[in-house]
């Protein structure tokens, strides 16, 4: 009998092991590639490029203040994510990008990992919008958003436990703003320091 239980033990524990990683997994399959699009960049007029893993979220979220509403705001939302990509790109004239740099990160978006869940289209040629979720059970573990106009292009990967309610946009365009000045600050203060 004391051999059955203590394979029973080295059962279980393995069964647990293997849950969490698949969980990691699953958490990490939310990230899509985006650095393709980085040729777009020597056409482009302005390019963003952000990638914040999961220790750089930790880090930001630190030096945001929990008694500035907004910067709270930002801070709970970033709380449980595992990373934030971002690449952007701003065009003189419509036509430096194609659709087929959009269908690239399409193909990646398809089910039945992703869904998309919102989508507005201007025939008139003015803005695209899409917005793709990953969904474990009933928690988002990842979130994808593309917009497409006619000279700009940016697309948000978001990964980890993506809390809707938390997120807004009025919030959400603050807490950029917020997060470009503390990140800014942050890598200054590396630089002065001989740190990279």
């Amino acid at each position: 009998m004391k051999t059955r239980l203590i394979i029973d033990r080295d059962l279980i524990g393995m069964v647990l092991l293997v849950s969490c990683m698949a969980l990691t997994v699953q958490a990490q399959d939310a990230r899509v590639q985006i650095n393709y699009l980085n040729r777009l960049a020597k056409n482009a007029v302005e390019a963003v490029d952000v990638a914040l893993d999961e220790q750089l979220l930790e880090v930001l979220a630190i030096s945001l203040s929990s008694n500035n509403q907004d910067q709270a705001g930002f801070k709970g939302a970033v709380a449980d994510l595992k990373s934030v990509y971002v690449k952007g790109f701003k065009f003189r004239n419509p036509g430096e990008y194609t659709t087929a740099d959009v269908d690239e990160l399409r193909i990646q978006l398809r089910p039945p990992g992703w869904e998309r869940v919102a989508s507005i289209h201007n025939k008139r040629g003015g803005d695209n919008g899409e917005l793709y979720l990953r969904v474990q059970g009933v928690e988002v573990i990842g979130m994808v958003i593309i917009s497409a106009e006619p000279t700009e292009l940016y697309v948000i990967n978001i990964t980890g436990l993506v809390r809707l309610e938390r997120l807004s946009f009025r919030e959400g365009l603050r807490g950029l703003s917020q997060l470009n000045q503390d990140w800014s600050r942050w890598v200054n203060n590396r630089q002065k320091s001989g740190r990279r």
